[in-house]
């Protein structure tokens, strides 16, 4: 997700979304003929944050799936959701 590998100038926003490495291994163990990978950045929100500014982002956004869950049903946003959301802009 290297600004550089990726195109993006000055001021383009990206946003991802990502699993934690205890979600990618439950889904592993239910499909494993195309397992999925791990994250290959820190998976807890401040070394993340941390690591996207360190490839160039600024105003680096990362919330669980859960908060945004919680805004269409109460109940939604209830459940570890081990999800999360993700948005920046390059810096």
């Amino acid at each position: 997700i290297d600004p550089g590998g990726l195109g993006l100038v000055a001021g383009s926003e990206l946003s991802f979304d990502y699993w934690t490495r205890d979600r990618v291994d439950r889904r592993n163990k239910l499909l494993p003929r195309s397992p999925m990978q791990h994250f290959s950045l820190p998976e807890d929100p401040e070394p993340l944050r941390a690591a996207l500014e360190g490839l160039g982002y600024r105003d680096v956004s990362i919330r669980p799936l859960s908060e945004l869950a919680a805004r269409f049903g109460p109940d939604l946003g209830h459940d570890k959701l081990d999800w999360y959301l993700v948005e920046a802009t390059v810096a």
